[in-house]
């Protein structure tokens, strides 16, 4: 090959790579600032769906501290509730685990202010009704935070799965996350709010 033809080849390759080269890297570039962002917005909303949760636990001990000596016969149900406490409080447990822990006190919650309702004792305490409407509105506010969360896991995870994201996630080491899935036993039985309602 001649010298003239070599630096035409050569041209010729530089043109048509230079365009490329500066397509793919600014491609590049913002599909990696686009999976930062959506894993900080799961990260940001799991930190208010735990602050959240974090305040229903103080709320919980609160409860079963006043309610306790009137409520002999739901002993079982007050310990079961501390303990689920205790385990969902344990950063040890991976999402998954706390999520069902945090369903699981959802729903004894539930069965807890249902027997209260048969103690007129406590309907007529204002510090129980205070706090009863404490856990209303804290339960409400799980609900807003906890589908925040979900809407941003459910972006990272499809931003996970679609391509050309998938393959720099992939580069990232970035895997998918958990939702909070609402148990079946929440979805055909409840509101805690309409419980706290009732």
């Amino acid at each position: 090959m001649n010298r003239s033809i070599a630096l035409v080849s050569l041209l010729i390759i530089f043109v048509v790579t230079l365009p490329l080269f500066f397509i793919t890297i600014p491609l590049g570039i913002s599909i990696y600032n686009n999976l930062i962002k959506r894993k900080n917005r799961v990260i940001f909303s799991y930190g208010s769906l735990d602050i959240m949760l974090s305040k229903r636990h103080e709320l919980i001990l609160k409860w079963v501290r006043i309610t306790k000596d009137n409520l002999k016969e739901e002993h079982s149900l007050s310990e079961s509730l501390l303990v689920l406490r205790g385990k969902a409080m344990d950063r040890e447990n991976g999402m998954a685990i706390r999520f069902e822990l945090e369903q699981q006190i959802s729903q004894l919650l539930g069965e807890f202010f249902v027997a209260i309702k048969s103690y007129p004792e406590f309907t007529s305490n204002n510090e129980v009704m205070s706090l009863h409407q404490s856990l209303k509105d804290i339960e409400e506010k799980i609900s807003i935070a906890r589908k925040k969360y979900n809407t941003s896991v459910i972006a990272y995870n499809n931003a996970l799965k679609t391509v050309p994201k998938n393959i720099i996630a992939a580069a990232m080491s970035y895997s998918p996350m958990e939702s909070f899935k609402a148990t079946e036993v929440n979805k055909a039985n409840t509101d805690l709010s309409k419980l706290l309602d009732g």
